[in-house]
């Protein structure tokens, strides 16, 4: 299983909404935004971004700072910039010390104008970690550093490969992708895997991974803020975690749920528990979380829009399908306002799905 994260600075506010919600909605769980660069920059939009994105329910939220070489461009030391970062982060979200699961994304990078060395973003992990206790990650990638990185502080790593203008699920490579290789002595333990990804309503964003489940990042984020904790979640596949069932529809209203043997009644509110991962040769895909914490991960979740959505095993009225279909398409309307969809192209594409099954077109 793979976990989804977005990282923005006020360059993502030039080129779109950043709605955090839909990207909740997406399936997105951490977020980080940047603060600071050196003790000379601040990014404006940092604060507003991260309200968002805990007002959406992104169950991981961070701030990122960008190291500067001590002198150049008139930046103050490491300490210094360290000290300025906590400083404008304590005055814009102060909630951040309260919040259970926060992190650090220290973003070491070579500029055009200042190629800063390993030494300055360790020095910053360094700090950060001892000021805040709270988790450290640094994001300095293969193709810069190589395998010049001391210490044994987590990696966030980038390698874009073809860089597709994809939605972000699409777009990433798989858990065993060689771009989660490790380097520096230790696997990355985000990789940061494209940079024109859409995520929600938002074009050209930085889109990461964590392969492994949402609770192993919260228990990764939650640990101790130490060097020698790289997380490294064995990769797991879908099948591995998903069960194949078919939900039905008796003529009286009752749903039931099938996995081709026996079969139960099912509450639609427990249908909420299923997470939608579309039609397989004719059967729906859903994984069932008995917690009662399961996530949208894609595809069509069926409480998603107050309605249950049948395959056509459940055999609708023409009657049950119009109310349905009403439900749906209001919320999908309000959902693609300006988007140039026609009512009457939505009706007729939901009333088919209600009738047909959700199909990839």
């Amino acid at each position: 299983m793979t976990v989804y994260g977005w990282d923005a600075s006020d360059f993502d506010w030039e080129r779109g909404p950043v709605d955090l919600a839909a990207a909740r909605a997406a399936g997105v769980d951490f977020f980080t935004h940047k603060a600071t660069e050196g003790t000379r920059v601040t990014h404006k939009r940092f604060g507003e971004a991260l309200r968002r994105a805990r007002d959406a329910g992104v169950p991981v939220l961070g701030a990122y700072g960008v190291p500067r070489t001590p002198g150049n461009g008139s930046h103050g030391s490491d300490a210094a910039q360290v000290d300025y970062f906590l400083s404008y982060v304590d005055r814009e979200v102060p909630w951040w010390r309260t919040w259970p699961r926060w992190m650090w994304q220290v973003d070491l990078e070579h500029w055009p104008y200042d190629k800063v060395a390993p030494s300055h973003g360790l020095a910053w992990c360094e700090r950060l970690a001892a000021l805040t206790q709270r988790r450290v990650v640094l994001y300095a990638p293969q193709w810069a550093y190589g395998n010049s990185i001391g210490g044994t502080w987590p990696l966030w790593a980038s390698g874009y490969g073809g860089n597709p203008v994809a939605a972000f699920r699409q777009a990433y490579p798989g858990d065993t992708s060689p771009r989660w290789a490790a380097y520096s002595g230790r696997p990355p333990t985000i990789l940061q895997y494209g940079s024109r990804t859409v995520i929600g309503r938002q074009n050209t964003c930085d889109a990461n991974a964590f392969r492994g489940t949402l609770q192993q990042l919260l228990d990764f984020v939650g640990g101790p803020a130490t060097e020698g904790t790289t997380s490294t979640p064995t990769p797991s596949t879908e099948e591995d975690e998903v069960q194949e069932y078919t939900i039905a529809q008796a003529a009286d209203g009752r749903l039931f749920v099938c996995n081709g043997m026996t079969s139960r009644p099912v509450t639609a509110a427990e249908l909420n528990d299923f997470v939608w991962l579309g039609k397989n040769e004719g059967r729906w895909r859903i994984r069932w979380d008995a917690k009662g914490e399961g996530v949208p991960r894609g595809g069509w979740h069926p409480g998603a829009f107050g309605a249950v959505i049948q395959p056509a095993s459940a055999a609708l009225t023409d009657e049950q399908v119009a109310a349905q279909a009403d439900r749906i398409v209001a919320a999908l309307l309000a959902a693609s306002a300006g988007a140039g969809l026609s009512e009457d192209r939505i009706v007729a594409a939901v009333k088919r799905a209600l009738r047909e099954g959700v199909t990839a077109s």
